[in-house]
Formats: C-alpha cells, structure tokens, sequence
C-alpha cells in the first residue's frame, strides 16, 4: 500500500494527491490542476548476467600510438587511453584487490557507449549509455546484495519517463515520472 501518491508537472504539483493510513485507506486529499501527461513507456530491464559478463571482458589495451595512462586512487586503481591529452578508447578501473570496479570507453575526453559500475563485491552496481559525456538511455542500478536499486530513463544526463525504486530486500520502493530532472506525473512511495 502506497503511503501517498503525487502528481507532478515539470516538478510541480498536479492531479490529486492522497495520503493513506496504516491500513490503507485514503486520510487526505489535495487536488491540484491536471497534469495532462501521457502514460510513459517504461525502460528495458537490463538483464543482470548480461552485466556480469562485460564486467568479465578484459581491458584491450589501446591502439598504436596512443599512451596508456594508470591512476591509483584510494580504493581503486584505474587504466585508459589518451591521445592529445584527452582520454580516448577503452577505460578499466579495478578495486585495490583486482577486481573490476568500472569499465567504459571515452571517445575525445568524453563517455561514450555502455558503462559498468561493480560493487567491491563483484556484483554490477550500474549499467547504462553515455552520449557526448552525459547519462542517455535506460539505466539500471543494483544494491550490493544483487538486488535491483532503480531503473530508469535519462537524456542528456537528466532523469526521463518513468522510475522505479526498490529497497535491498526487493520490493518496490517507489514509482514516478520525471521529465528533464524534474518530478512529472502521479509518484507513489511504498513502504
């Protein structure tokens, strides 16, 4: 049972709004002007052990002429190609014990293509696309048990469409549109 639902327009407040009680049953509602917006096509889940297998894709090193570049961090080291002092090419970054922590490709000093994120524990933290630098695309997000965090939409970095949250032990968390960054559309938070 939802402990309220909102509605939202470009982060503003539309459609009703309802709080419920413990047993699920309507204590208020607020209406506010109509949202008008259309029902949004939810993201592709991205499949967990697609994820798992390109974090086991090994760094390919880069092409003639190219400088390879290593970075250490506090928790995690990090190797990629540079050419004309922008990274470009393949991009690997491994936690202090080897194991994977990001893998990608920059082209010209910007993310490009599908990226991974793990966990210290080996397990996908996020997988998306980036274009020109920015989140684009369907995005996925895991707790570090494997448990799905959130899925979503962005373009040019911002949150689109429709969003759902879950909590570690898997249930929905939360559902709500988004457009350009902002709230949109009815939100539900469960609990």
């Amino acid at each position: 049972t939802p402990v309220y639902e909102r509605g939202f327009a470009a982060g503003l407040p539309c459609g009703p709004w309802k709080d419920y009680d413990a047993q699920g049953q309507v204590t208020v509602t607020t209406e506010y002007p109509a949202c008008d917006t259309a029902p949004w096509d939810s993201p592709p889940p991205l499949p967990f052990e697609a994820a798992v297998a390109v974090a086991a894709t090994p760094f390919a090193g880069c092409p003639a002429g190219w400088s390879k570049v290593f970075e250490t961090e506090a928790d995690r080291r990090a190797t990629w190609c540079q050419r004309d002092g922008l990274r470009d090419g393949p991009y690997a970054a491994e936690w202090t014990d080897g194991a994977p922590a990001l893998l990608g490709q920059y082209t010209q000093g910007a993310r490009t293509g599908e990226w991974l994120e793990l966990h210290p524990n080996g397990v996908p933290a996020a997988r998306g696309s980036y274009a020109a630098g920015e989140r684009d695309g369907a995005w996925q997000f895991w707790h570090s048990n494997g448990a799905p965090q959130a899925r979503g939409d962005y373009a040019g970095g911002l949150r689109t469409g429709d969003w759902t949250q879950w909590s570690p032990d898997g249930w929905v968390s939360s559902e709500g549109g988004w457009a350009a960054d902002l709230e949109t559309g009815p939100h539900r938070i469960y609990y």
